[in-house]
């Protein structure tokens, strides 16, 4: 139907915005801290980024504010926004860096 096709196109475009952030994200959090040894940090942020932020925020817009469907998946689409900066913050101080390797003594 045109109603489809008109939010489709929408979407589409909010999505590409989206993959963005998900694609600095998913690289920050799965690649360096994951990859750095400090796989608390990335899911502590992704937890407190979901249920703190995204789900409130979509349960205002769509049940307080009533906002048609595509103002709700564009608040949807901004959790990896905002979740970018603690990401970004905690990656620049580098204290997901972990030291994994042995000393040629431990080996025996």
């Amino acid at each position: 139907t045109e109603t489809a096709i008109k939010y489709l196109g929408a979407m589409l475009i909010m999505q590409s915005y989206h993959l963005l952030g998900e694609g600095l994200n998913t690289c920050w959090i799965c690649g360096c801290f994951r990859g750095g040894g400090d796989a608390k940090t990335g899911m502590i942020i992704d937890c407190l980024s979901m249920w703190l932020v995204a789900v409130p925020l979509m349960a205002i817009a769509a049940f307080v504010f009533k906002l048609p469907v595509e103002a709700v998946y564009f608040v949807m689409c901004l959790d990896e926004f905002e979740k970018m900066i603690p990401v970004y913050i905690h990656y620049r101080k580098y204290n997901w860096l972990t030291n994994i390797t042995r000393e040629k003594e431990e080996l025996g």
